[in-house]
């Protein structure tokens, strides 16, 4: 009699070689597309059974970097504004998938993929989870570009999470 399990549980060794519990931490990072629930349910799924702590982040690229330094006051209002809706959709989140969990949430400003490197690497995270998009260009085909460059320089376990 074989008992069905789920993806996280199939990838955990069996009870009786398992060592015991360590502090784990579970970096998720969303993009706020359709494919953060994916994302965030895979991830509840191993905090549950890993007892772990959630840091669910986001990054929001820095406005005056992208628009240069016309209208600064302008632009800052606006990354203000940027900042403060991600926070709301990041706490919407969290409020959502991790409830019952240890988490957090980070908001991050810069870019992308090099803000979750440094932010998995400050936190200590033992899993990073990203999701993955369609993108339909050749050289992204497996990834987005964001998810590609943290593949290639995570220093931690990944879990990529398919587009529905």
């Amino acid at each position: 009699h074989v008992r069905a399990q789920t993806p996280a549980q199939a990838c955990l060794p069996p009870s009786s070689t398992r060592r015991p519990p360590m502090t784990a931490r579970i970096l998720v990072a969303v993009d706020f597309t359709a494919a953060d629930h994916r994302v965030c349910q895979a991830a509840a799924e191993f905090a549950r059974l890993l007892h772990a702590e959630v840091v669910l982040v986001n990054v929001v690229h820095e406005l005056a970097a992208l628009l240069g330094v016309y209208g600064q006051q302008t632009v800052s209002a606006l990354q203000e504004r940027v900042e403060q809706q991600g926070s709301d959709k990041l706490r919407a989140l969290a409020a959502e998938h991790f409830a019952g969990l240890a988490h957090r949430v980070v908001l991050l400003v810069g870019t992308p993929w090099a803000e979750i490197l440094d932010c998995a690497a400050q936190e200590g995270a033992t899993l990073l989870v990203v999701g993955t998009h369609d993108s339909g260009k050749a050289e992204h085909a497996f990834a987005g570009s964001t998810a590609q460059r943290v593949i290639e320089n995570a220093h931690c376990r990944i879990l990529l999470v398919p587009p529905a």
